[in-house]
This record gives structure tokens, C-alpha cells and sequence, in this order.
């Protein structure tokens, strides 16, 4: 099977496509609350050898106070949805939406065309959701926007790929990453959602470019124990708190980045081996810089000007000092103080 689909009522599963639909007439003949209008299985273009059918699956509820959701599963090695006239998969106002996972260590999947929104109307549900021991899955031309919880999740998963990504007005983070290794993220747009645009924790091998994030709650970028982190041509502006955070991670690269109108622009804490290069943190409301009780800090070709407290901030600590840090071809301007040393050395 390409597509397993699941639905659920009051703790009843369907293991298969035609139990989901006998669950749904037997619903309906019971004439009890929980019923679906229809349910559409459309074949769409590009079979490979590997692949059985896809699905576009639309749930139509009769009441909104309904406790159905959907469930897309997409499991079986080298399947793709691609090149369709609209939705490769649509799945919106349900309960839960799409959930991927790769069952096959050998396989991979390739979905495009995915439009997942405004899902979790009784509980906090994610748009997409990739559980635990996923792999080798490439999302790409996905919006996943106004869902309750976050709007693509990942967890305990490696070699994921997300391209061409819209996650938006989310009801906790446009994209959240934990535990994961090997994850490449290109042209990702994460504004005004109420937690971070994009959250990394404890990840490895984290390739971020081409990057927009925007008026979220909290941080435009959530960085915190992650090692090997490469960040290039970002743009991360009128953020609640920080354009980037950075905490307790080690080996991370900043290339070709601006943080603007945040409350700091960039936020380095307890970490080590940070590179900075042509940055821009500009008119932020704290500081355009703060690195904090850290090491081995470099800065190239900065500009960091008209910010509210300084365009620098370089604050150790008696027990944990910032030291070897170096600053190359940097501007500072408009600010409290260009560049603030506390309790730093090998500077």
C-alpha cells in the first residue's frame, strides 16, 4: 500500500482505506454525531515502479464541534506525489492533518504540492507531523498555516528535507526541529506565529538557507544544544524577542544575514566555535549583538547600527568569561555603545 489513511472515533481505529470507509458508513447508518460528508480517492499522475496509488483525501464535517480527525499516512518506499494540477495532498480543518513517516530504512519519499492549514480545531495539533525514526523524506512546495500547534513537525529523525516551505500563523512554531540530525531546510518563509519561526533542539547537522522570519512571538530563530548548524542569506526582523537565539550549541556558521526591529537582533549564550559573516543588526530594541559567556566567537564583516542599548555586547560572567573573541570589518554606529566588553578576555 502507497497511502495508509486512518480515522477515528471515540478510540476506534481503522488499519486500512476500506475500513476507514466502513467506519464511516457505519457511523452514518448508526445516525450517531460523528459522520463525514464524503471521502474522495483521487489518482493523480507520475506511477513509478515502487509506488501502488495516492490519495487526495478531503474530510467535509457536517459540525465543527466534531472530535474526527484525519490521518494521512504516507509509508511506502520511493513514493512521490508531484506534477498534479493543484494539491498533490490537501488536508485542512480537521482535527489532526498529515503525518509522514518512511517504515522503509531503504526508501525515500518525495511529496510536493502540499497544502495543510488550519487544522486542531478541538485540541493543538501540528499541519505535518514526521514522528520519531523517520528518514530519507523530501517535502517541498508545502503551506502549512494556522494550525493550532506547530505547523511542520519533526522529531528523532534524520536525512528530512524541506523546500519551498510557507509555515505561518501557527499556534506555536512555524517549524520545529528535535532531536534530528542531517536536516536541510531551502526558501522557508516562518512569519507571525506565536512561539518561533523555526525551533531547533538538540539537532546535528542543521543546513538552513534562504530564509524569511518575521513577527513571531517570540524568536524569528530558536537555536538551542545543536552542533554543526550552518545558516545562510536569512532574514529574521521584528521578532518578540531575539531575530536568532543561540544556546549552548557548538560549530554553527551565520553567512549573509539580517536581524532588524527584533528586541535583539542576535542572542549567543553559553556556546562555542560561532561564525559570523556579513550580518547586518540593524535598529533593534536591546542589542544588535549580545554574545554572552561564550568562546570562541568570530566576526566578520558586520554592521550593527541604531540600536537601542549597544551595537555589541560582549558579557562574561566571573565564573565563565567570553574569550577569544575577534571582530573584523565591523561597523557600529547610532548606538548606546559601539562595542560593551564585561568581564571578557582574549579579545
Amino acid at each position: 500500500v502507497g497511502v495508509y489513511a486512518a480515522g477515528c472515533w471515540r478510540g476506534e481505529g481503522c488499519n486500512s482505506f476500506q475500513e476507514l470507509v466502513w467506519c464511516f458508513s457505519w457511523n452514518e447508518w448508526k445516525n450517531e454525531d460523528y459522520q463525514c460528508v464524503s471521502v474522495v480517492m483521487i489518482e493523480v499522475s507520475n506511477f513509478d515502479s515502487f509506488s501502488w496509488f495516492y490519495l487526495l483525501l478531503y474530510l467535509d464535517l457536517l459540525n465543527l464541534n466534531l472530535t474526527v480527525w484525519l490521518l494521512v499516512i504516507i509509508y511506502y518506499s520511493h513514493s512521490t506525489v508531484n506534477d498534479n494540477g493543484v494539491n498533490g495532498i490537501r488536508a485542512s480543518n480537521n482535527g489532526k492533518s498529515v503525518f509522514v513517516k518512511n517504515y522503509d530504512a531503504g526508501g525515500s519519499i518525495e511529496l510536493k504540492d502540499i497544502t495543510a492549514n488550519d487544522n486542531g480545531f478541538s485540541a493543538t495539533y501540528d499541519g505535518i507531523y514526521i514522528p520519531e525514526n523517520s528518514k530519507n523524506i523530501h517535502l517541498k512546495n508545502v503551506i502549512a498555516n494556522g494550525n493550532s500547534d506547530d505547523g511542520i513537525w519533526i522529531r528523532e529523525s534524520n536525512e528530512i528535507r524541506l523546500e519551498d516551505i510557507e509555515a505561518s500563523v501557527n499556534g506555536d512554531d512555524g517549524i520545529f526541529i528535535k532531536t534530528s540530525t542531517k536536516i536541510d531546510l531551502e526558501n522557508i518563509e516562518t512569519n507571525d506565529s506565536a512561539e518561533h519561526g523555526i525551533f531547533i533542539e538538540t539537532s546535528d547537522t542543521i543546513d538552513l538557507k534562504t530564509a524569511v522570519t518575521s513577527g513571531n512571538g517570540v524568536d524569528g530563530i530558536f537555536i538551542l544544544s545543536s552542533n554543526n548548524t550552518h545558516l545562510e542569506n536569512i532574514e529574521a526582523s521584528v521578532n518578540g524577542w531575539s531575530g536568532i537565539f543561540i544556546a549552548e550549541s557548538l560549530d554553527m556558521s551565520i553567512n549573509k544575514a539580517e536581524f532588524t526591529g527584533n528586541t535583539d537582533g542576535i542572542y549567543v549564550t553559553l556556546s562555542e566555535m560561532i561564525d559570523l559573516k556579513s550580518v547586518v543588526a540593524n535598529d533593534n530594541g536591546f542589542d544588535g549583538i549580545l554574545i554572552e559567556t561564550s568562546n570562541n566567537i568570530h566576526l566578520k564583516t558586520a554592521v550593527a547600527s541604531g540600536n537601542g542599548d549597544d551595537g555589541i555586547k560582549l558579557q562574561g560572567s566571573d565564573v565563565f568569561p567570553c574569550s577569544d573573541i575577534s571582530i573584523d570589518k565591523a561597523e557600529f554606529t547610532g548606538n548606546t555603545y559601539g562595542i560593551r566588553v564585561t568581564l571578557s578576555e582574549k579579545i
